[in-house]
């Protein structure tokens, strides 16, 4: 079926939601209902800035929108634990550290069990600059331990940007200097192939264009198995005294 320009404008000045009018509805956005079956005016859409940002019409049991009062009980704190101060609110994950540290030792790793399965994860994701601090998605298995995990980040080399890739003990800078990546908001997304063991990695300034990040290789590991994944903190307070992360959402396809 084919829409014209004029009946395209006409539908949307006819859209209606309860109570039928747009008095009270300015700035929303329009999403698709929970049930797949009209259109509604949505206040979390407003704060969409990519089309990526539009939530799934079918989520996955592991998906997190944030957007409730306090972070879902499925998630959980490991290795150094939780940062000073942890809220949910406006869709968004505000994390706050206020103790510096140095070294993946002390990250803070939010996660949780990951399907026995091949799977893909996105998130979306902002940090103040702040000179070798580091944030990204996290893959690793019941362990928790140094040399037990996959992470894939950025953070910042006073001033520019640098893309990591950290297996087992050892870290490593994809480059020292992204232009690609001076938006305020960074979008990440790993895969995990179970039955090879292997991952990538990719990174992107709006969750549609994808650059890799595991320079365009199928990248091996010393780790055969995967059953949690989440989200990793590392702070180090240069030049400001705390470290203020969001995360505006996560996502996993299976």
């Amino acid at each position: 079926m084919t829409i014209s320009p004029s009946q395209l404008n006409d539908n949307f000045l006819n859209l209606t939601d309860s109570p039928n009018t747009f008095v009270g509805n300015s700035g929303k956005g329009i999403v698709v209902n929970s049930g797949a079956t009209a259109l509604e005016f949505s206040s979390v859409a407003s704060y969409s800035s990519s089309p990526a940002d539009i939530p799934p019409i079918i989520p996955s049991i592991y998906d997190d929108e944030f957007n409730g009062v306090s972070l879902d009980p499925k998630w959980g704190w490991y290795y150094y634990g939780a940062p000073t101060s942890v809220s949910v609110a406006n869709g968004k994950l505000l994390l706050n550290f206020a103790v510096d540290r140095s070294g993946m030792a002390n990250a803070s790793i939010l996660a949780q069990s990951a399907p026995d399965q091949s799977f893909s994860i996105v998130a979306k994701m902002h940090a103040f600059q702040q000179a070798y601090s580091w944030q990204g998605l996290f893959m690793g298995n019941s362990s928790f331990g140094n040399d037990s995990m996959i992470c894939i980040g950025y953070g910042w080399n006073s001033p520019t940007v640098y893309v990591t890739i950290r297996v087992g003990n050892g870290w490593l800078i994809i480059n020292d200097g992204y232009p690609y990546l001076s938006c305020k908001d960074v979008y990440l997304k790993a895969t995990w192939n179970k039955s090879t063991a292997k991952f990538r990695g990719w990174v992107s300034p709006d969750g549609l264009i994808w650059l890799p990040v595991t320079n365009g290789t199928t990248d091996d590991n010393n780790l055969t198995t995967i059953n949690y994944f989440g989200l990793g903190f590392l702070p180090n307070f240069w030049p400001r005294a705390n470290m203020v992360v969001s995360v505006d959402y996560f996502r996993v396809t299976l």
